[in-house]
């Protein structure tokens, strides 16, 4: 079961109001740092893929923070994380993300993103 305020993500992007976005998003954060990593993983995951189509990576930075922090970092959490990163300038943040990713899981990230 993933975190409810997911649900609301999408709409929140399409309205293009920050309060709002910012409302669903530390919903989303705290629904994160509540649940059993699993389904903080998969909620992470969800609103970090909604979240990077239509770049927003501020707020990206803000639910890999909470996915790191939940211990939720599956290869395409931290992918998605590591993309954030370095979109705001923390090259250095990222390679680590990046590195603590077993080599055999990263292929793979892509595939499934397609």
């Amino acid at each position: 079961m993933t975190i409810d305020a997911i649900a609301g993500l999408p709409e929140a992007i399409d309205a293009h109001d920050a309060d709002h976005l910012a409302e669903v998003v530390a919903a989303i954060v705290d629904g994160i740092l509540r649940a059993s990593v699993g389904d903080a993983a998969m909620t992470a995951n969800d609103a970090l893929r909604h979240l990077r189509k239509q770049r927003l990576f501020a707020e990206m930075l803000v639910v890999g923070d909470a996915a790191a922090r939940a211990g939720a970092m599956t290869p395409a959490v931290s992918c998605r994380y590591a993309q954030a990163l370095i979109e705001h300038g923390h090259t250095e943040a990222a390679l680590r993300v990046l590195d603590a990713i077993p080599d055999d899981d990263i292929a793979s990230v892509g595939e499934r993103d397609r």
